[in-house]
């Protein structure tokens, strides 16, 4: 008996647990998932999930473990309990791979250059409105001035 079975279209149920996903669905489970940019970044034992585009849906695939790489070829073969099945690599998959800890790291240090831009830019506002607000007390404090010598003008007319 074999280790594995072989799927093919006519296996594959009409309705499976895939096709009910909903779009929060989807993106949990592409959580930790990086979209793959070159097939050259697929690597035996990577964990693959991935969309099949036509010109009607995007038909999202919780997909396997890559066993079988060829790319002279184009294709992939996926593992998912003991079941596997074949993926053209073509312009019409879209292929997102499980993030690894450079990944993971990439996009920590993004958001935390992000974070200190935001920092500097709240710092140079905080600088901006301390001088404008010390624009403002100064005019106040002119105002005041000079409201207290036109009331001073005033007791000295209605004396």
């Amino acid at each position: 008996m074999p280790l594995f079975k072989r799927i093919n279209d006519n296996d594959k149920p009409l309705n499976t647990v895939q096709d009910k996903l909903t779009k929060e669905d989807i993106n949990d489970l592409l959580k930790n998932y990086v979209r793959v940019s070159s097939y050259h970044e697929l690597k035996k034992d990577m964990r693959i999930r991935y969309f099949i585009i036509s010109d009607t849906k995007k038909l999202f695939r919780t997909g396997g473990t890559i066993t079988v790489i060829d790319l002279e070829k184009k294709y992939i073969v996926l593992v998912q309990n003991n079941i596997t099945w074949s993926v053209q690599l073509n312009k019409n998959i879209i292929l997102y791979r499980e993030a690894n800890i450079e990944d993971i790291k990439t996009e920590y240090m993004n958001e935390i250059n992000k974070l200190k831009k935001d920092i500097h830019e709240m710092g140079e506002l905080c600088t901006q409105l301390k001088n404008e607000n010390k624009i403002l007390v100064d005019k106040k404090n002119n105002y005041k001035n000079k409201l207290l010598s036109i009331n001073k003008m005033l007791d000295k007319l209605s004396k």
